[in-house]
């Protein structure tokens, strides 16, 4: 299993790559799978998707299986092999990814506290962890 991350100074780089993940894995047809940390998230980002790109907008849906779902109940509803994890825990075994999209968010310590923990846990449990640019 591999953990792609990515490092964030402000919520406005988060955002942005939210959608860039998103739309990636729309447009090649691959489902992804985004954990909210909780259902008031889940509703942002289902608003942030349906108005973005600019250009367009990105068909989801919140806890359904459909090729991008979001979801606060950590549960795998479209069966997924691709999470983009926005929760301070590591992604569970039982969600069985592939491939696993954290931020590393440098804006605030208690933040930053918790993607340490989870990059221990993942490294604990050998997988290949990769640091992405921003684009």
């Amino acid at each position: 299993m591999k953990v792609i991350y990515f490092q964030v100074k402000n919520a406005g780089e988060k955002l942005k790559k939210i959608v860039q993940i998103a739309t990636l894995h729309f447009e090649k047809g691959e489902p992804l799978l985004i954990l909210a940390p909780n259902a008031s998230a889940a509703v942002y980002l289902d608003a942030l998707l349906w108005s973005s790109p600019q250009e367009s907008f990105l068909p989801h849906e919140i806890d359904q299986s459909e090729l991008l779902a979001l979801t606060a109940q950590k549960i795998n509803v479209n069966s997924a092999s691709a999470v983009l994890n926005l929760c301070q825990e590591t992604v569970g075994i039982s969600l069985s990814p592939q491939l696993i999209y954290e931020f590393e968010d440098l804006s605030f310590p208690e933040t930053q506290q918790a993607f340490k923990k989870r990059f221990g846990d993942y490294r604990q449990r050998n997988f290949t962890l990769i640091l992405e640019n921003l684009n």
